[in-house]
């Protein structure tokens, strides 16, 4: 069996998943687009198998020839796009996040609880990355003890223009209070944003440093750097009580030439999430195929980040600690 996948929005992100669905996924073909620019969609179109173009997103979903749907579009139009596949009944992949709004997240949350299925799942391709799913696996697996702290680095070449300075957290930090999460199996109960004075050249706070607190004690800090300049870098350390776990920076390849011991770093996210986006992807036409629930984030972590994400602002904003209640994650995404 093929799964039929129909892709809104073909920027970087979207053209990148289409490919990934066409030449590194078993079992799926691209067989619907649609971008606001039609002119970027018949360009895709030529790498692809000739799918249809189709006048807008609801259009896509509502076609015969889309088993499942990929939301790869701008942020605003992501719940829109979300709730009509969850009215057809049809899988959705969503990219992060599935909104900026809390009570969006929550409307899409309702539309699954009232169908009785879960179709949505969030693009937070981290969890199917190697590096981290390999530092999971040793925290419960070795006897290493309980996590004290998770030391975590988010590093980018350079911000684009349009960068504003609580991107950092919306855009960035949302993926690691995604694998917190994830990693440690708790919640975030407390957030603080540390911000830098010391560049005079931008025109936003860079870096900044939040400090997190989880509900099972551990301490996280997250550096995010958005023009560290050298490269794309992303890795984490994970101190427990009886041993630290150190993920290394994700490379194929060192050199030893010209006396010197170098490695080369992505330009972006891309290079040091292939594995990630395509395990992701696989992962969810696999669910599909199967009628299983995804491995992936729920519409319900989607609004949990959301939510962490809208009191790491206020901290940002307010210069102070806030205190991020708990909320109880109903049954249905357990």
């Amino acid at each position: 069996m093929t799964v039929n996948v129909g892709i809104i929005g073909l920027g970087i992100m979207g053209a990148d998943h289409a490919n990934i669905i066409q030449s590194k996924v078993s079992n799926a073909k691209v067989t619907s687009i649609y971008d606001k620019n039609i002119n970027q969609a018949q360009r895709i179109i030529e790498t692809l198998d000739n799918p249809e173009i189709h006048n807008s997103g609801l259009e896509l979903i509502n076609s015969n020839k889309v088993d499942a749907v990929m939301v790869v579009s701008p942020d605003d139009s992501h719940v829109e796009f979300v709730l009509e596949s969850i009215k057809l009944n049809k899988p959705v992949l969503c990219e992060k996040p599935l909104s900026h709004s809390v009570k969006e997240c929550n409307d899409v949350i309702e539309a699954e609880q009232k169908i009785g299925k879960r179709l949505v799942q969030v693009g937070f391709m981290r969890r199917f990355c190697p590096t981290y799913q390999e530092m999971k696996k040793n925290y419960n697996n070795l006897d290493v003890g309980k996590a004290l702290l998770l030391h975590c680095v988010h590093r980018m070449v350079s911000a684009p223009s349009y960068f504003e300075s609580v991107m950092s957290i919306r855009s960035a930090l949302v993926h690691e209070f995604d694998i917190i999460r994830w990693l440690l199996e708790t919640e975030i109960v407390e957030i603080q944003i540390i911000k830098s004075s010391i560049r005079k050249d931008l025109d936003f706070v860079d870096p900044i440093m939040a400090i997190i607190k989880c509900a099972n004690g551990a301490i996280v800090d997250v550096e995010v750097n958005a023009n560290a300049k050298y490269g794309y870098d992303v890795r984490a350390e994970l101190v427990c009580e009886k041993g630290t776990i150190l993920m290394s920076p994700s490379r194929k390849n060192e050199l030893l030439i010209n006396n010197e011991h170098s490695f080369s770093y992505g330009k972006d996210w891309r290079p040091r999430f292939a594995d990630a986006y395509r395990n992701q992807n696989q992962a969810w036409i696999n669910s599909i195929l199967n009628n299983t629930t995804s491995e992936g984030s729920s519409a319900w972590d989607g609004m949990i980040s959301s939510f962490i994400a809208d009191k790491g602002v206020q901290a940002f904003e307010e210069e102070k600690t806030v205190t991020i209640p708990v909320k109880e994650k109903p049954n249905f995404y357990n």
